[in-house]
């Protein structure tokens, strides 16, 4: 029983870094960004924010390591699947629905852990840039292939032309060649 209170709380605690604190330091970088193209300032106050902005990145990374971190225990002990459903079962703005068709196979631990911050990483990026009120995860697999396919209601963007120099569109990819 007590095992299991350590776990609830772990996943509280590891959703609650990635989405709130996340998403505060997502607004906070978007903020700072805007500062930072300012023609205005001083050339030694866009070195400061620069520095600023910097320092802002690696904190943005360290809550993610966090995060991810405390949610391997449970991810490795339920699943994919049943910890996503587990994790999102209450949420409410943004709607977070899984769907799961047919996938039953245990992915090994690393290719679970990336999934896992793939799916982390879009989940976050639609709910503070495509202000999305709805975000559905699928999961369908066919024989020996897995596809997973997420889609919200928000804002859409073309990746050619997109302002936005973030990091997380490219870690996703990074992930995706890397497995």
């Amino acid at each position: 029983m007590e095992t299991q209170v350590q776990e609830t709380e772990s996943k509280r605690i590891a959703q609650d870094l990635h989405d709130k604190l996340g998403g505060l330091l997502g607004a906070l970088k978007i903020n700072l960004t805007l500062l930072l193209g300012n023609k205005q300032l001083q050339s030694q106050d866009t070195e400061s924010l620069g520095t600023i902005l910097k320092m802002l990145d690696l904190t943005s990374e360290e809550v993610r390591n966090i995060s991810h971190s405390l949610a391997s225990s449970t991810l490795i002990k339920l699943g994919l699947v049943p910890m996503l459903l587990e994790m999102y079962r209450d949420s409410d703005n943004p709607k977070v629905i899984i769907q799961n068709n047919n996938f039953t196979t245990r992915l090994s631990s690393k290719k679970e852990m990336a999934l896992y911050a793939i799916i982390q990483e879009s989940i976050n990026n639609a709910l503070k840039n495509a202000e999305a009120s709805e975000i559905a995860v699928i999961f369908k697999q066919s024989h020996e292939k897995l596809t997973v396919m997420i889609e919200d209601d928000g804002n859409g963007f073309e990746v050619q032309n997109s302002p936005l120099n973030g990091k997380g569109l490219e870690n996703i990819i990074f992930r995706v060649k890397e497995h």
